[in-house]
């Protein structure tokens, strides 16, 4: 009898550590590829002033080995402004592909009319994948601060 509990209570001091061990595999899977491939998507944002009229531009850039899906649509989405105006909506995505990746950057455009000092929040979604590995959402909140328009 001693030695079936000495046997059950050795099975049940080693399940934790197979558990820790089951699960450190699955969030190095997380991670990425075995073979060390390695990406990330870097948003870039702007503000660019054209032919009198204003536009927040945010750009997606792939590097490594990371991929932007094209369905569903990469976004950006206005969740907090002052002193502006949106004459197209605070909303916009990348149209329809027929590829499932885009074939590099995306560019996003807000025009806006600047009615005096204030800041621009907005929220960039995006779905991104290590080719052939894994597919993530990503989001950034992307805050720019307008000064008082000249003139």
């Amino acid at each position: 009898m001693r030695l079936l509990s000495a046997l059950l209570l050795l099975l049940w001091a080693a399940a934790p550590a197979r558990a820790a061990s089951d699960l450190d595999g699955l969030l190095g899977g997380l991670a990425g590829p075995a073979s060390g491939g390695r990406g990330e998507i870097r948003v870039e944002e702007r503000i660019l002033d054209a032919d009198g009229r204003r536009e927040l531009v945010v750009r997606l850039v792939p590097t490594g080995d990371a991929k932007l899906i094209t369905d569903p649509a990469a976004s950006i989405e206005v969740v907090e402004a002052s002193g502006v105006r949106w004459p197209e909506g605070t909303r916009a995505e990348t149209p329809p592909a027929d590829a499932d990746y885009f074939p590099g950057p995306v560019t996003l455009r807000l025009p806006f009319e600047q009615t005096g000092p204030g800041a621009i929040e907005v929220r960039v979604e995006y779905f991104w994948c290590f080719v052939d590995w894994q597919c993530f959402l990503g989001e950034k909140r992307v805050t720019r601060e307008l000064s008082a328009p000249a003139g």
